[in-house]
């Protein structure tokens, strides 16, 4: 049996391991999250929902990547444990115990994310000369390798299924070895395209918005923060201007705004939400969050503790900032 040890690819760019280790030293929570979102409305003062910690896992070893199938049933994650301690990609019924294995390949495979039909997964692999992009069904069967990428990118959870099943986003080497955002076609690997320029500086996290006309995305140079850029084509577009780690992002389901968990304003992280036509992100009171992913139904956001489980939140949240309504979402 191999030793147990830290799985590679986890850290936050821009920060060393011993660095993140100290901040994710001061959560219960690490840096790769799922979080799904159901009936956003704005409501005239709406009760808010006392919050519910639920075990997802109660697994040896180290879970992370977590993503919501689209119906809310499921969950995609990576495993890094007994028996053979190997990452690899599992999924299971909420609420059931036995995860099933997705894949047994030697090499670390991570970032997981569902087709919109809740049918396939698309995942990254690492190591051992078959660094790419896959697609797994969602109930098991042969993977079929989508693209040949690069193996020394700094993040993990670059990867996401746009709205309409037809593309993927992910991250790869651009101009002068940075790294940037592209488009792949799933069903014809040869067409693809740049969707930002990046010299100097990282883009990573990319998620599409609910109509699959914009990308949100991370953008890491002398400074770390959200840009919007158009599918289309176009100069990305600055969401935040804060210089915060950034820990993950989702759009809400009326591509309104963007939810992000961000140690902004200093301390810990925390979640927050910002307007997509700009403004000053909002502070959203939902305890030690880190997020990301995917427009499915039921409110929760996962993380892992401690131990390296899994565990879900379920239930309300509420801007300090909004006086006369809060945003409510609803299980």
């Amino acid at each position: 049996m191999k030793p147990a040890h830290k799985p590679e690819g986890w850290a936050v760019p821009g920060l060393g391991w011993k660095n993140a280790n100290l901040v994710f030293a001061e959560l219960v929570v690490v840096a790769a999250v799922a979080i799904a979102y159901r009936n956003l409305c704005l409501c005239q003062n709406p009760p808010a929902r006392p919050m519910r910690i639920v075990p997802l896992t109660t697994y040896s070893g180290f879970q992370g990547n977590a993503r919501f199938s689209p119906d809310g049933n499921q969950i995609a994650f990576t495993w890094f444990g007994d028996p053979d301690y190997n990452e690899d990609i599992y999924a299971k019924q909420i609420g059931a115990e036995r995860p099933l294995r997705l894949t047994t390949d030697p090499a670390k495979d991570e970032s997981p994310t569902w087709s919109p039909d809740g049918r396939y997964i698309a995942f990254r692999r690492r190591g051992d000369g078959k660094d790419g992009i896959y697609v797994v069904p969602g109930l098991g069967g042969p993977e079929r390798k989508v693209l040949a990428s690069k193996d020394d990118l700094s993040d993990d959870s670059s990867l996401d299924w746009s709205p309409d099943g037809k593309w993927l986003a992910y991250v790869d080497r651009g101009l002068r070895q940075s790294e940037a955002i592209f488009l792949i076609a799933v069903d014809n690997p040869k067409d693809r395209r740049p969707l930002t320029t990046s010299i100097g500086q990282r883009d990573y996290y990319p998620h599409f918005s609910p109509d699959g006309r914009t990308v949100a995305f991370v953008r890491f140079a002398d400074t770390r923060d959200i840009f919007l850029v158009r599918v289309a084509g176009g100069e990305p577009k600055r969401l935040t201007f804060d210089d915060a780690i950034i820990w993950g992002l989702d759009w809400t389901p009326d591509g309104a705004h963007i939810i992000f968990v961000s140690d902004r304003l200093g301390g810990k992280p925390r979640l927050w939400k910002v307007s997509t036509s700009g403004g000053q992100p909002e502070l959203l009171s939902m305890p030690r969050p880190t997020l990301t992913n995917p427009r499915s139904p039921a409110m929760a956001a996962v993380w892992r503790t401690r131990s390296g489980n899994l565990t879900r939140t379920s239930g309300g949240m509420r801007s300090p900032q909004q006086q006369s309504r809060a945003h409510h979402l609803q299980s």
